[in-house]
């Protein structure tokens, strides 16, 4: 079983190395007493401080804050809801029918009439589903469905 490295110095315990080779005992150090409080620590102590009054006066204005900022996200999470079942989903609205004209492309199109946060690729693949074509067959004169 091999030693732990502590194990391996060959000086006696309570000593230390100091300038040199020479060794040194390490003396414990003397401990020290508090001082006695004297009668003007103490009334001090028992005095009121500035510290006592703030502190409810903090704690009236985080709590005053956090209760602000509660029903602020409480408005924001009823009116989301809200605004999101004043508009029904399942309502369609009337296809939009749009003639090729020439240089015009399904891509041309997906961009001007994409709506709002869908990606054009996803649209024009919904133009070409909706209106049964394929890209490349497209010539002017065609009418087109956006859905």
């Amino acid at each position: 079983m091999a030693a732990a490295a502590w194990d391996l110095d060959p000086r006696p315990a309570g000593t230390r190395p100091v300038a040199g080779r020479r060794r040194v005992a390490v003396r414990p150090r003397p401990r020290v007493q508090p001082l006695p409080r004297t009668a003007a620590v103490r009334q001090r102590r028992t005095q009121p401080s500035l510290r006592a009054a703030v502190y409810p006066r903090r704690r009236l204005a985080v709590v005053a804050v956090t209760v602000v900022a509660v029903a602020a996200l409480l408005l924001v999470g009823v009116w989301s809801l809200w605004s999101a079942a004043a508009t029904p989903a399942g309502v369609a609205t009337a296809p939009i029918e749009v003639v090729i004209a020439p240089g015009d492309t399904v891509w041309d199109l997906a961009h001007a009439h994409a709506p709002a946060g869908q990606s054009p690729r996803i649209y024009v693949a919904r133009i070409l589903a909706v209106n049964d074509v394929d890209a490349t067959a497209l010539a002017p004169g065609t009418v087109l469905r956006l859905p």
